[in-house]
């Protein structure tokens, strides 16, 4: 069972951004190369074609880019939901915000909080606008409970 704090929830990075950001330089950097050699060898017309084969594959990959960000809103807002949600646990409970975890990393109507050694069971109401928290009983082994920090 694995258990999120808030400073992992907070410094999540998104790594398909990464990915997608190094395939689209290194097609701009083809596409450079290959506009190169086609003005040097005006006669070759297959550089040209190659040419806009990368541009075309990079446009692609932009398209891909944009439709994730949409969803990446989407779970940044779930995310800073639970970072809020889980302050307040850990205002009413009076322990430090780096005691507290969740068991997910995405808004469910079910879900259950680490409060330093006691374990919470998080339920929302319908709309998703308030939550109670009453106290629950994990039956997994310690051994197999870990919490990961924003530095692992």
């Amino acid at each position: 069972m694995t258990f999120y704090t808030i400073e992992f929830l907070k410094n999540q990075n998104d790594s398909m951004g990464v990915i997608y950001w190094s395939m689209f330089l290194i097609l701009l950097v083809t596409f450079a190369g290959l506009e190169l050699m086609y003005v040097k060898n005006r006669q070759r017309g297959r550089y040209r074609d190659f040419a806009i084969l990368v541009l075309l594959v990079a446009f692609f990959v932009i398209g891909l880019r944009i439709e994730a960000l949409d969803g990446l809103k989407q779970v940044t807002n779930n995310k800073s939901q639970l970072v809020t949600v889980l302050e307040q646990v850990a205002d009413s409970e009076g322990v430090s915000k780096d005691k507290v975890a969740i068991d997910n990393q995405t808004v469910s109507s079910n879900m259950i909080v680490k409060v330093d050694k006691e374990y919470f069971e998080l339920k929302f109401n319908n709309d998703m606008n308030s939550y109670t928290l009453s106290p629950a009983t994990v039956t997994v082994p310690d051994k197999q409970i870990e919490v990961k920090t924003g530095d692992k």
